[in-house]
């Protein structure tokens, strides 16, 4: 039975195995961004694939909380200076600080256009956000 178990361990764990275009995602300097005063509250990675017959794309979300009393606006505008020094083209700009950025990415060959979002994340219907989210996502070119 204990080497059953331990079979059924080793199958498991080699499903987990790192995928390319969430490896590509997390080596972009924003698959990581964060600077002293905010601290990782979660994060979700999807590698690609299909759910339910619809296609499901690489992704990696974070939320950082601000830790260090600095407004979220600021935060935000933080990150959108640090996407655009890696060579992320801004799309989309709000008042809010949320930003959308866009850049091609080569995979294994394979031509995909990255997105790179941020936004102030609300908690709880709370009023001030003290959380922003960076979502960083991969699809086919």
């Amino acid at each position: 039975m204990r080497i059953l178990g331990a079979l059924a361990v080793l199958l498991v764990l080699a499903g987990c195995g790192s995928n390319a275009q969430v490896a590509a995602l997390r080596s972009d300097p924003m698959g990581d961004w964060s600077r002293p005063g905010l601290h990782l509250a979660r994060e979700h990675v999807t590698e690609p694939g299909t759910s339910l017959g619809k296609p499901r794309y690489a992704g990696i979300l974070r939320i950082l909380e601000v830790r260090d009393g600095t407004d979220v606006v600021s935060v935000l505008a933080e990150a959108r200076r640090a996407a655009e020094d890696a060579g992320w083209s801004v799309r989309y700009g709000h008042p809010s600080g949320a930003f959308t950025a866009q850049k091609s990415c080569t995979v294994d060959g394979e031509q995909l256009r990255c997105q790179f979002s941020a936004g102030p994340q609300d908690i709880g219907g709370a009023p001030g956000a003290t959380e922003v989210y960076l979502n960083l996502q991969a699809f086919p070119a």
